[in-house]
């Protein structure tokens, strides 16, 4: 870090705060450097070493950030545009029926351990699935009143099962 403190090199101190300035969101406008003094566009003087200082906060703060996120990546939310994890083949309302399902028995839940909340449970088929689900609670309410049969995915899930089942003993 004492290297920081002794800046010679005008062009290293320009690009140093350039950098800073532009990925900090900080606008360090029109700076004339000096040795030890900078001036901002205003006719403001400012010490070389307290933006020196500000810029090596600015610094830490980032790494700081770093080191949490590398130790407790669940806690980190992740770039939304990232690839889906799986594919569905089956319909929104079979997907539907099967994450309410999943969410009321208490098998899926917070990290914490605590229930996870409708929309926690949809935003978690986008991050899976890569489908986004447009009214989610609406469309929730909509299986609870089918007028044919309540549950058919699941229905065919447990036939499913059960043809398993019997085909594994019949062996």
């Amino acid at each position: 870090m004492s290297s920081l403190w002794n800046f010679t090199n005008t062009a290293v101190r320009k690009k140093t705060f350039r950098h800073v300035s532009v990925h900090s969101g900080l606008h360090v406008p029109n700076l004339a450097w000096r040795r030890n003094a900078v001036k901002t566009e205003r006719g403001e003087n400012a010490c070389m070493q307290a933006v020196i200082h500000h810029a090596i906060a600015l610094i830490e703060c980032e790494l700081d950030i770093i080191d949490k996120e590398m130790a407790h990546p669940g806690c980190f939310d992740r770039d939304s545009s990232s690839p889906p994890l799986a594919k569905w083949n089956g319909t929104a309302a079979d997907l539907l029926e099967l994450s309410l399902s999943l969410q009321k028995a208490g098998i899926i839940t917070k990290l914490t351990g605590k229930e996870m909340a409708w929309s926690d449970v949809t935003k978690l088929i986008h991050r899976v699935f890569g489908m986004t689900v447009p009214r989610s609670y609406e469309r929730k309410s909509r299986l609870f009143t089918r007028k044919k049969e309540e549950a058919p995915f699941l229905h065919k899930l447990i036939d499913i099962f059960r043809t398993e089942s019997r085909n594994f003993f019949n062996k």
